[in-house]
């Protein structure tokens, strides 16, 4: 799938690191549609998200092509689970996981599938890990 068959995102999660993957997917696709997934009523600012939804169900109605999963470390695993089984490619925050259980069938299921699926570790281009990768 390249970028411009992508009409609909996803960010689960507006914490800060959601918060800032939202603002850049506007300033870099202005005319993608994008929803956010929120756990809490609380907040009614939007942070340019074009629709809120509270829950992964509610978010699949809106056919996204991908998503952003940015909500906290011990959901990202089940969240991207739900959200891969519906076809959804996935850039996952650091870490996948909180522990071990369950992220080798997931990584299973991963390559099953023809989802393509990222974890956001910037830091894995820094010059210095790169000449270390390459001794």
């Amino acid at each position: 799938m390249s970028s411009s068959n992508i009409n609909t995102a996803l960010v689960v999660g507006l914490g800060s690191i959601g918060r800032r993957h939202l603002r850049l997917l506007r300033e870099i696709r202005p005319n993608l549609k994008i929803i956010a997934v929120r756990h809490s009523h609380e907040s009614t600012q939007n942070y340019e998200a074009d629709l809120s939804v509270y829950s992964i169900d509610e978010a699949l109605k809106q056919d996204p092509d991908m998503a952003i999963v940015a909500n906290p470390s011990p959901f990202h695993l089940e969240t991207s689970r739900q959200l891969m089984s519906s076809g959804v490619h996935l850039l996952i925050e650091k870490p996948l996981s909180i522990n071990t259980k369950g992220v080798e069938e997931f990584l299973k299921n991963c390559s099953k599938t023809k989802c393509k699926v990222m974890t956001g570790f910037n830091l894995r281009f820094l010059p210095c890990l790169e000449e270390l990768k390459s001794e």
